[in-house]
């Protein structure tokens, strides 16, 4: 039944996602870590189309998520480097100020600084880089829905702090190179 499906499985979803690559257009995915195994089956289905994950995976961590919380981190884990192995595929690192991801934040009485923010989040974006290579991770800020926890500065401090250890060529592939590739900027017209 197709209601059993979801979206990316869905045969006229798939019918639509086919008139990607011929118009050499790429896609951007946001699921949840729950949904990664669809994204999976729709990267192996069209080997052609080239694909972005946006928020490292989707890694939920509120509501029944937040008293499972190794079994689902374990569970997202093994899906990103499932899902890290196909090609066509790159992931974006960033959105860690969403709520959904269960750190809470957005209830203290202040914003975090960047620092801290780099020590939480490290293990999120070292797992992403880990599985994907900086030569296929690209550093995303989701504004404004990340202010949830914190201002622009803070966030991209944060992020540039958690990969420090990287070398200049791997964290400008990450934060400029990556995204002007996949997303072909450097064939736009001049405007």
């Amino acid at each position: 039944h197709a209601h059993d499906r979801g979206v990316l499985e869905d045969p006229a979803f798939r019918r639509g996602f086919a008139q990607l690559a011929p118009r050499d257009l790429s896609f951007d995915a946001w699921v949840f870590h729950t949904q990664l195994d669809e994204l999976i089956r729709l990267a192996g289905a069209f080997p052609d189309t080239r694909i972005v994950m946006n928020h490292v995976g989707g890694r939920l961590g509120i509501g029944s998520y937040a008293f499972r919380y190794e079994e689902e981190r374990a569970r997202w884990e093994a899906s990103l480097r499932e899902l890290a192995k196909h090609p066509n595929v790159h992931l974006k690192i960033g959105g860690l100020g969403m709520v959904y991801g269960g750190f809470g934040f957005h209830t203290l009485p202040g914003p975090l600084d960047s620092e801290t923010l780099a020590r939480v989040w490290k293990p999120f974006v070292m797992t992403g880089i880990d599985a994907f290579g900086p030569e296929r991770c690209i550093m995303e800020s989701n504004f404004p829905v990340d202010r949830q926890t914190c201002s622009y500065r803070v966030l991209w401090n944060a992020l540039k702090t958690a990969v420090a250890d990287f070398s200049g060529e791997e964290r400008l592939a990450m934060f400029y190179r990556n995204a002007r590739s996949f997303y072909r900027l450097d064939e736009l017209p001049a405007l």
